[in-house]
């Protein structure tokens, strides 16, 4: 988990990419269980990377609380927002 985000990056870089209303966002997808949250699938388009390749491509990442790591939820998940 997080081996291909990049690692930290500075403030001023994030909040260019993140939208003042959440909502607007439409790539960001929370994953529930039973009615709690689990995780959240975020999808989108790389507009500036470390690594000028991944510029104009799909970047498609995931967060999961422990207890529903190994489950297959990611994998759902992903593929659902992929579709």
């Amino acid at each position: 988990m997080h081996t291909y985000l990049g690692g930290p990056r500075p403030r001023a870089e994030l909040e260019r990419e993140m939208p003042e209303v959440p909502g607007r966002w439409p790539g960001c997808f929370v994953v529930e269980l039973d009615g709690a949250m689990i995780g959240q699938i975020l999808l989108r388009r790389a507009a500036e990377h470390s690594r000028p390749a991944a510029v104009g491509k799909a970047d498609l990442g995931y967060l999961f609380l422990p207890k529903a790591w190994g489950q297959g939820y990611a994998a759902e998940a992903c593929g659902a927002a992929l579709d």
